[in-house]
């Protein structure tokens, strides 16, 4: 076990910023993507500290750091690395079925991400606990996966739990924003496909964090092999969809809390408009670089820049 664990800490080190997720916010910046090993707390890591056929439990109400190869690491057990139709990396989660934990119950095979995490009474991941900060509204889940439910017995599919969440200091305690809970939209497949699954939103308020856990499947009990790759949120169900992002327009600094700064070789723009999440117009005026930003609240916002013709060009940005 040791030869494996100092290869694949070669190959999460050496993969650095990730090739293949669309969306950045996903990936580089707040959770780091499904090829970045090490940003995920894996099923793994608890397993092998367990006895026999029975995983046992860590301390119990606890806070761990995962930042390290303990927990974090993928060993070749219920995670590892393949292929996809579209990169030379992705995530592999096989079912852990002849597992248990010490209630008797099928102990599950997932990674979850962030970089700690919390047990629960019993001393097993309270998900809900963990996360990453994401101050965030995207609409939609999306990605490649195949499924392969090796009983046949069907009724049987990959899993996934997206949560977003605010913390709530008159309650001392965080506030369900958004809640996803898949269990029939990862179906047996015979190669890779889409999936695309909607977000439930609960509060109109922004969200501070994010929960994203993937299962091996919703039968912990039977065999299966579910693979994943290219994970990204969507943020078009708000009207985006018909944006397209101009490569040579740079907006920095991204995030910024005060002054946005332009980079755009067309220097006849007259009109500037910034949006927000809903599409809501946020803040139109006269062209001016830098531009004072310091009002909006943390977000995503949509900027469009007009020029004399009418010419218009986009960028993405995000406010502290």
């Amino acid at each position: 076990m040791k030869n494996i664990v100092t290869l694949l800490f070669v190959f999460c080190v050496g993969t650095g910023q990730a090739q293949n997720m669309l969306n950045p916010s996903f990936d580089s910046i707040y959770i780091g993507a499904i090829d970045r090993v090490l940003q995920w707390v894996t099923s793994d890591a608890t397993l092998l500290t367990g006895n026999g056929d029975t995983v046992l439990p860590l301390n119990p109400n606890q806070f761990y750091d995962a930042s390290g190869l303990q927990f974090s690491e993928i060993f070749y057990v219920g995670q590892q690395s393949d292929t996809s139709s579209h990169s030379a990396y992705a995530l592999k989660l096989k079912s852990q079925n002849g597992y248990v934990k010490t209630d008797g119950s099928h102990y599950e095979s997932y990674v979850y991400n962030g970089t700690h995490f919390y047990t629960d009474a019993q001393g097993y991941i309270d998900f809900s606990r963990g996360g990453i900060p994401f101050p965030y509204q995207p609409t939609k889940l999306k990605g490649l996966y195949q499924f392969v439910d090796s009983t046949l017995i069907g009724m049987n599919f990959g899993k996934c739990k997206v949560l977003l969440k605010k913390w709530n200091a008159t309650k001392q305690q965080s506030d369900t924003i958004a809640y996803l809970e898949s269990t029939t939209d990862f179906s047996p497949t015979n190669g890779w496909q889409n999936f695309e699954i909607p977000i439930p939103y609960f509060s109109t308020q922004l969200p501070d964090s994010l929960v994203v856990v993937f299962f091996a499947n919703t039968r912990p009990d039977q065999k299966s092999t579910f693979w994943l790759d290219e994970v990204h949120f969507d943020y078009t169900g708000f009207g985006m969809a018909d944006w397209t992002l101009n490569p040579n327009f740079v907006v920095y600094p991204n995030p910024s809390n005060a002054l946005l700064h332009f980079k755009i070789s067309n220097a006849n723009f007259k009109q500037v408009k910034i949006y927000n999440a809903t599409t809501a117009c946020v803040l139109e005026s006269a062209f001016i670089n830098p531009l004072q930003i310091e009002h909006l609240e943390a977000g995503v916002y949509f900027i469009e820049l007009k020029d004399n013709d009418g010419n218009v060009s986009t960028a993405k940005f995000v406010k502290q």
